[in-house]
């Protein structure tokens, strides 16, 4: 599948293209140990996600523009908020527009009230794991981060809420709409951009994935 083509990788994490991806460019940072959120992963793993998605960041925004990032964070196996996938992964997204608009008639019909602020780290997403309630995560390509946790989170929040705001909420579940004409163009660009791009792994993923 051309979703599992593993575009770069560290000693943690994999970078694959996004099934349904909406918009070209649009990756996925996977763990390569089992975690169930971000949130959930030691602290020098968190680092080393901090690094890699920062980097990413700069090569997104050569190629497209700026990204925002985000990640949806079950607290348990077999939640809504995890969309059928137990197993952590960031989302890093070339929009070029303000996700926190996007996302704002979302959360309003969902009740989430969102803490501002949270500064560029993951830190703050261990805080909401602990809690043992699901959680969003998100920073915005100006680097405005924000998290909240709460019980009402739908699944697939941010692709709904980004299908909204690009006019077509219809086309938001990766299941149904793969874009795979937005994934391979997402490889032919990153395949020469990323330095160290091997395209291998002997990590078996285990997502049928698209997150």
């Amino acid at each position: 599948m051309l979703w599992n083509q593993v575009l770069y990788e560290t000693p943690e994490f994999v970078v694959v293209p996004s099934k349904g991806a909406m918009i070209e460019g649009w990756l996925l940072i996977i763990s390569k140990r089992h975690y169930l959120s971000v949130g959930s992963m030691p602290y020098i793993v968190r680092k080393e996600l901090e690094n890699l998605s920062e980097d990413l960041c700069h090569v997104l925004s050569n190629l497209y523009c700026r990204p925002s990032i985000f990640e949806h964070g079950p607290s348990l196996v077999g939640s809504y908020v995890g969309c059928g996938i137990d197993h952590a992964h960031l989302h890093v997204v070339p929009i070029n527009f303000d996700l926190t608009l996007a996302i704002e008639s979302l959360s309003a019909q969902h009740r989430l009230n969102w803490n501002c602020n949270v500064g560029k780290t993951y830190e703050k997403l261990s805080l909401a794991s602990s809690s043992k309630k699901p959680y969003l995560y998100y920073c915005d390509w100006l680097g405005n981060s924000q998290y909240c946790t709460s019980e009402n989170i739908p699944s697939q929040f941010f692709r709904k809420a980004i299908a909204s705001h690009i006019g077509a909420p219809n086309i938001y579940d990766y299941k149904k709409f793969t874009f795979e004409r937005n994934v391979y163009n997402t490889i032919a660009s990153l395949q020469s951009s990323i330095e160290g791009c091997s395209g291998k792994t002997s990590v078996n993923t285990r997502i049928s994935h698209g997150i």
